[in-house]
């Protein structure tokens, strides 16, 4: 019959810490993805360009818009300007 590793177990404790510190780090991962996502988002909203982000990002344009484009949401506005309304 198999025996379970008893709780107060050494090894088990030890493995059962780095499965936490590795839950901890993704979680962190996350965060800091969203927190990097969140400042793409708001550069391009105030017209940063690619070149621009990528060079925020320590990347090339190419592989930064790749990268952030897909999961933003752009949108463009064109209006009359008031001047040339009738």
């Amino acid at each position: 019959m198999p025996t379970t590793t008893p709780p107060t177990d050494p090894k088990a404790a030890a493995l059962a810490r780095v499965r936490a510190a590795v839950a901890a780090k993704a979680a962190a991962l996350a965060e800091h993805d969203r927190a990097i996502l969140t400042a793409v988002a708001d550069a391009r909203r105030h017209a940063a360009t690619w070149t621009e982000v990528a060079d925020a990002t320590g990347q090339k344009r190419p592989n930064a818009e790749r990268k952030f484009k897909p999961l933003l949401v752009e949108e463009r506005r064109v209006t009359v300007r008031e001047s040339e309304r009738p």
